[in-house]
């Protein structure tokens, strides 16, 4: 059971986490998520990791919030808590189909569903809602393989998974964008390849950016190079997300048994900062 400091210290942390959860819906509403968060899931899967973690621990904290409250449906005890948050994040995964700084994704929402189940199961447990060690077992043998379906392309022919680390994928470079300076010209390329390609000139790209170029910077595409050049009018930090897709990837959905949608599109975060 959860003594009463634990509970007081649980909802702390729980009102702590939920303000932190809206101030990172906010920035990345805006485009301006700071670097210091994107560098916590800078890596491949990271983004879907980070869904999962994000609504585990959201999960936990509202069922917590809630007491354990549930109602029942069809003999299975449904808690309010879970309810609550999938329809929430639902909301606000379909709200980015309408915010232009926002990009929609099926696997986000996957996962952070997958993380919702997490954080309903850790908490059951945690208060003595003990389940058996059946149903854990179970519980593990259908999470495991969700969660690693999320970060791992599909491979159900031709050589198995160990053909499958050697497909290629898409990439864009994320070097640092240089500083820059009022009225000076500036230029800053991003380049996007493909890995395990040798041909990767031979396909087309296609970019978009989504936040705030400095004001006079302008971007220009040239196959798989993205050049962002002109002389700033204004100081300060400007964040801006770029995407990269190839419409390739329709080709090969039905000939590559190791192909995954993810695999050919990428993005990135750049910060631009111009001084005066």
């Amino acid at each position: 059971m959860i003594t009463t400091k634990f509970r007081t210290f649980l909802t702390l942390s729980g009102i702590a986490f939920f303000i932190f959860l809206a101030f990172v819906i906010y920035k990345a509403d805006q485009g301006a998520m700071p670097a210091w968060i994107h560098f916590l899931y800078h890596f491949p899967g990271g983004d879907k990791l980070g869904h999962f973690i994000l609504l585990a621990i959201g999960a936990f904290f509202i069922n917590h919030f809630f007491r354990l409250k549930g109602m029942s449906v069809a003999g299975k005890k449904i808690l309010i808590g879970s309810l609550v948050i999938t329809v929430l994040i639902t909301l606000e995964e379909f709200s980015q189909l309408f915010t232009r700084t926002r990009t929609f994704d099926y696997l986000d929402l996957t996962c952070s569903y997958l993380g919702i189940l997490a954080g309903d199961y850790l908490i059951r447990f945690i208060c003595g809602e003990k389940s058996g060690n059946m149903k854990k077992t179970c519980f593990t043998l259908l999470i495991i393989p969700a969660i690693l379906s999320c970060f791992l392309p599909s491979c159900t022919e031709g050589d198995g998974f160990l053909a499958c680390l050697n497909t290629s994928y898409l990439t864009i470079d994320d070097n640092e964008p240089p500083a820059g300076y009022v009225g000076q010209e500036y230029s800053f390329t991003i380049t996007a390849s493909i890995s395990n390609e040798p041909a990767d000139d031979d396909f087309d790209y296609s970019f978009k950016i989504k936040g705030f170029l400095p004001p006079g910077l302008t971007f220009s595409e040239n196959n798989r190079f993205l050049t962002i050049s002109g002389a700033p009018t204004a100081p300060g930090e400007y964040l801006f997300h770029v995407y990269v897709a190839t419409p390739e990837s329709e080709d090969r959905s039905n000939s590559d048994p190791c192909f995954h949608p993810s695999n050919w599109k990428a993005d990135d975060d750049f910060l631009i900062r111009i001084s005066e």
